[in-house]
């Protein structure tokens, strides 16, 4: 949270020209994979409120953007923070149920043995 944090607050580059709406993706994939993780480490025990708070802390962050002059709130940053939460939340609960926990098991495995 802490590099979604900072990224999002500290001063922007424009992305690579060739590339049309990377940091929809980067915004994307960084919900994607926050609430993916938070959704396995708890193992979906609340699905819906852990996407509402990331959810609710990419809304926030929109709105903080708007006090630092090199930033500024963007309705469809929001959307693709929303979407990858979504998509992370869905992946965790519906397809890879479990999955950091069958991770840590084999690892533990290994350096067990």
């Amino acid at each position: 949270m802490a590099i979604i944090t900072g990224g999002s607050l500290m001063p922007s580059e424009p992305g690579p020209e060739w590339i049309p709406h990377v940091d929809k993706a980067v915004h994307f994939t960084g919900y994607f994979i926050s609430t993916f993780y938070f959704q396995q480490l708890t193992k979906n025990q609340k699905p819906i409120l852990i996407f509402i708070l990331l959810f609710s802390y990419s809304g926030a962050i929109e709105i903080a953007q708007d006090f630092f002059p090199t930033r500024q709130m963007s309705l469809l940053d929001l959307i693709a923070n929303g979407l990858g939460a979504l998509c992370g939340s869905l992946l965790s609960i519906k397809i890879l149920k479990d999955f950091l926990s069958r991770i840590d098991r084999i690892l533990s495995d290994r350096l067990i043995h």
